[in-house]
């Protein structure tokens, strides 16, 4: 990490106005909640992708279960 330009762009950050800091915040917080999602999207994926190419039985129903109620669990309770 450059800590340098970090420092740098920190330091014009705080100088914005309230307004632009505000804005620039909320940029960030949606650019990483977006970011997130796409990550467990394409772990998931790639989980499903590992599952099918082995030679494992498929879950039980239970098991399926189980993993649905991880799934929601994850989504709503996070």
């Amino acid at each position: 990490m450059n800590t340098k330009l970090v420092e740098a762009l920190l330091q014009t950050i705080l100088a914005l106005p309230e307004a632009e800091r505000h804005w620039l915040e909320e940029k960030l917080f949606h650019q990483a909640v977006s970011l997130d999602s796409t990550i467990q999207t394409n772990k998931r994926a790639i989980d499903l992708i590992g599952f099918a190419a082995t030679d494992q039985p498929p879950p039980t129903d239970e098991e399926v279960q189980a993993i649905l109620e991880n799934r929601l669990a994850e989504r709503y309770l996070s």
